[in-house]
């Protein structure tokens, strides 16, 4: 009974030891978080830029498109980024100017001083964005959430010179 419990005993310590070498070779394993320069480098391109915005906010931005041609706004949806609309900008590039940026939170962009992800500081961020622009006029379209930031940016704004009222109409949830 003594050699039995004596060989229970080594045998659960064996395991136990192996247990902690598995786990502190499975540490090793686990990839890092990539900095803020990685992404830059793996998600940005060409026609990316950023800006630091009066609220102190950095935006991630694409400029892309006919820049002679009426200007489309592009917001994403939730957990997306601006890389949702590459598909609709390759399409749409000799007729629109398109902008898309990253929302707070999201893609490049990243947290907001203020750290409030509401639609309201959402609209308020896309007027940020909006008056980097000398337009007469933009058109909003959003695509899930994008379409909610959409319609509080023209509710919001309904009167803003960057928002006249045939703009109202399409800023609207696309699904």
């Amino acid at each position: 009974m003594g050699r039995l419990l004596q060989i229970i005993g080594y045998s659960l310590l064996a395991v136990i030891g192996l247990f902690v070498v598995l786990l502190l070779f499975s540490s090793l394993m686990i990839a890092t978080d990539l900095t803020k320069q990685e992404l830059i480098d793996k998600y940005a391109n060409e026609k990316s830029f950023f800006y630091f915005l009066p609220s102190g906010a950095e935006v991630h931005i694409r400029d892309q498109g006919n820049k002679n041609k009426p200007p489309l706004f592009l917001l994403h949806g939730s957990n997306a980024s601006l890389h949702t609309w590459e598909p609709l900008v390759a399409q749409l590039k000799d007729d629109y100017r398109l902008i898309s940026f990253d929302l707070p939170g999201h893609g490049l962009t990243g947290a907001t001083p203020q750290e409030d992800y509401s639609n309201i500081a959402m609209a308020n961020f896309t007027r940020e964005v909006i008056e980097l622009y000398d337009f007469k006029s933009v058109t909003l379209v959003g695509n899930s959430m994008g379409g909610a930031v959409a319609l509080r940016y023209a509710l919001m704004y309904p009167r803003d010179r960057s928002c006249d009222a045939a703009d109202l109409g399409l800023a609207r949830q696309a699904d």
